[in-house]
């Protein structure tokens, strides 16, 4: 009866160290930018307030009436502090799109609306986080498409971007859903995919601390 109750004894307590662990991995920890691939960083391995600069040869909007492919796109991400949960950021300058074309060739015009944009860092696991483009004040993030008389539409949502930190760290979204389409000629649907490289910081990987 000892041998078992001592069996019975010892799996509780490797079921409670093991739940303390699953806790404590789920729980909400301040997020910061390092400079090593670690997943609690170090002091003196943290970045401080920094530009995350990205950009990209290829997004693509996918909607319901044609396939649109721009050729260049940029972003510029300015965290605020050095760990916070989750690690304030913000883009004070549009997203920039270049060399939009339909899947028909037709030349589009894509501008990025309401900026700023609050760009929030949350760390999901070892060197990956989540940076989401919300409302920084002038309203939520969107996209306004021009193809001449065929797409004229503001696309909105709050774009969710995997952070996959690296020596070529990325952002990248695939097939989100915007959330709102207005406009005087708008598709049912739209979506956006996108893998932007992070050129600076180079390397830099998301943490907590």
């Amino acid at each position: 009866m000892r041998s078992v109750n001592a069996r019975f004894a010892a799996a509780v307590v490797v079921l409670a160290v093991f739940c303390g662990v699953a806790a404590a991995s789920a729980m909400a920890v301040p997020t910061t930018l390092c400079t090593l691939a670690m997943e609690k960083c170090e002091v003196g391995k943290r970045l401080g307030p920094s530009e995350v600069k990205a950009s990209t040869t290829q997004v693509v909007f996918t909607n319901s009436v044609t396939k649109i492919t721009c050729t260049s796109s940029s972003l510029t991400s300015k965290t605020k502090v050095e760990s916070a949960e989750p690690l304030t950021a913000e883009i004070a300058a549009a997203p920039l799109y270049g060399g939009c074309t339909t899947a028909g060739g037709a030349g589009c015009t894509i501008k990025a609306v309401n900026a700023p944009y609050s760009t929030p860092i949350a760390w999901r696991e070892a060197n990956t986080a989540t940076l989401t483009l919300n409302n920084g004040g002038s309203g939520e993030p969107g996209i306004n498409v021009e193809c001449g008389f065929l797409i004229r539409c503001v696309f909105s949502g709050n774009i969710p971007y995997d952070f996959v930190g690296g020596g070529g760290a990325k952002l990248e979204v695939i097939a989100f859903k915007f959330t709102k389409l207005a406009g005087a000629s708008c598709p049912a649907v739209a979506e956006i995919t996108t893998v932007y490289g992070v050129t600076a910081p180079n390397p830099v990987y998301p943490a907590h601390t």
